[in-house]
């Protein structure tokens, strides 16, 4: 059911029509052995009176996701909201887990006959991995997970292991971070040991190269000789560091461009579902994007992808000004790790064709929002930063003032007559009576139509409200009265006998609509309708 269906225009037609070819109940009356002739009296039938006001009009559209404002001046505006989310971290920063492993030679040897020997070695290892997409990691706050060495020694005696780790520290006081592990030798090799130290609290520093990020292991040892034991050039240790379980609480770099979708939405406006066809046009119809942050690098916002389509699958996709560059979206800078900047973006009819968008009633509007990480048009070379929880949080408000011009703007409903008994119908018309404040008039077209939509006979129209001037603050003057009839006559009475159905077309026009002059609705705004029925009706007594 359309809004105009629910609209007392409507409703009191069907009714009219019902109570007038149904005979006003005639066949229910008993008139016994009266011997008089047949005859065709005219009656009149008042239907009923009813007030409406605008807010009680617009409140009638059913949509969930509609709220209707008013100002203090009771001036009214529908109001779309809608709200989406994108924390996917990963497409702005890839940060692949750190699983290295690599085989120390402490190129010693060693075999006393008579007392203990211990031979000390050091050795610096350098890890790498590459900058994906040229994103540069400089440093890592780790908020949880373990760091696992596992060793693997090849000595036929004892190793005592320090290994530090001169880019780790402890957050809360920078102390420097090391694992140390004795391998005891037994009757065989390998010799195996598995190491898990907590991550939570501490952090990590890289050094940043062209095309990787490295870090550095420096490994202290003592391999510890007994009498009958002995050690080699060619024996070994093997070892492997593994990040895989950590979990970050933030990471810094220079995570350079990349382009994403902020959304994919697509908002349902069934307000135009229920209000009507083409024909209306807002005035100053406005998008407001509402983007939070807690992303810590410079980013653009494109607005080049939206689209509206309407029923009859007409679709215009938006375009100017703010179509064609890149919208600076605000981030929190690094002494405000952990907080949200807010955007606004604001689409309007000055810098877009919103209007036109618009004025296609759309019942569906495509907000496909594409977000682009350090775009080469704003700064270079900052540090970069990303939490757990950073997330853009985009709201999208589409705001509809009622201040609106509609030019023939035409709604058609449709009634069938098979429920409905004719025979008794002569001639018909139907009185309104209207008094008006709302700055639009309306007139009424019917046609009867048989089951194929064959039209069967036309009633001129007929202006059944008209419209009161409006003064210079936008409001109307005062109520406009108009008594006015649709007469069918014989031959439309004998056409409706053998209608399907009724095709009535309500067509509205605002003051001065024609002028390119555009009327605010209010609130108050009151429309009372008074309609009654005359008909003819052929009584048979005998």
């Amino acid at each position: 059911m359309t809004f105009l269906e629910k609209s007392p225009l409507s409703w009191l037609i069907k009714g009219a029509l019902a109570i007038l070819i149904s005979g006003c109940g005639i066949n229910d009356l008993e008139f016994g052995n009266l011997d008089i002739p047949d005859y065709e009296p005219t009656l009149a039938v008042p239907l009923g009176v009813s007030r409406y006001t605008m807010r009680e009009l617009v409140g009638d559209l059913q949509d969930n996701a509609l709220t209707i404002e008013e100002g203090e001046d009771l001036f009214m505006t529908i109001v779309y909201m809608d709200t989406s989310y994108n924390d996917e971290r990963e497409a702005f920063l890839y940060f692949p887990p750190i699983n290295k492993s690599d085989i120390v030679f402490p190129f010693v040897s060693s075999s006393p006959a008579g007392e203990t020997e211990v031979i000390e070695f050091e050795k610096v290892i350098t890890f790498s991995f590459d900058a994906f997409f040229d994103e540069k990691v400089d440093s890592i706050f780790f908020n949880s997970g373990n760091l696992a060495l596992e060793i693997n020694s090849r000595f036929r005696s004892d190793v005592m292991l320090e290994f530090g780790f001169p880019s780790m520290f402890e957050t809360a006081n920078n102390s420097p971070v090391s694992i140390s592990d004795t391998l005891s030798f037994g009757t065989t090799v390998p010799v195996t040991s598995i190491t898990r130290m907590p991550l939570g609290g501490k952090k990590f520093l890289f050094r940043r190269r062209e095309e990787a990020n490295d870090f550095d292991v420096i490994i202290k040892g003592k391999v510890v000789v007994k009498p009958g034991q002995s050690v080699d050039f060619s024996d070994f240790f093997r070892f492997s560091i593994d990040f895989s379980e950590a979990t970050y609480s933030h990471v810094h770099g220079y995570f350079d461009r990349k382009e994403g979708l902020l959304q994919d939405r697509t908002i349902e406006l069934k307000f135009f579902e229920t209000f009507g066809d083409y024909g209306l046009d807002f005035k100053d119809p406005k998008i407001i994007l509402k983007v939070d942050n807690s992303f810590g690098f410079p980013s653009g916002l494109l607005i080049n992808n939206l689209s509206a389509s309407n029923n009859d699958s007409t679709s215009i996709a938006l375009t100017g000004s703010i179509t064609e560059s890149l919208q600076f979206v605000n981030y929190p800078k690094l002494d405000s790790i952990g907080k949200t900047s807010h955007s606004e973006f604001v689409i309007n009819a000055q810098n877009s064709n919103i209007r036109e968008l618009f004025g296609i009633t759309p019942v569906k509007f495509n907000l496909p929002l594409t977000v682009i990480s350090n775009p080469d048009v704003f700064e270079k070379d900052y540090l970069n930063f990303m939490t757990d929880s950073s997330r853009f949080r985009t709201i999208t408000v589409v705001e509809l003032p009622f201040e609106v011009r509609m030019q023939e703007f035409t709604t058609n409903l449709k009634f069938g007559t098979d429920e409905i008994d004719l025979k008794n119908l002569q001639e018909a018309v139907l009185r309104f009576y209207t008094e008006n404040e709302m700055p639009f008039e309306g007139r009424l077209a019917v046609n009867f139509a048989d089951e194929n939509d064959t039209i069967l006979f036309t009633v001129p129209e007929e202006l059944v409200l008209t419209a009161p001037q409006v003064d210079a603050s936008g409001r109307t003057l005062e109520s406009k009265k108009l008594l006015s009839e649709i007469d069918l006559g014989i031959e439309g009475t004998e056409a409706l006998k053998n209608a399907d159905h009724l095709n009535v077309a309500i067509i509205i026009n605002t003051f001065n609509a024609a002028d390119e002059e555009y009327v605010k609705l209010y609130a108050d705004y009151k429309l009372d309708i008074n309609i009654s029925v005359l008909g003819r009706l052929k009584i048979k007594t005998q």
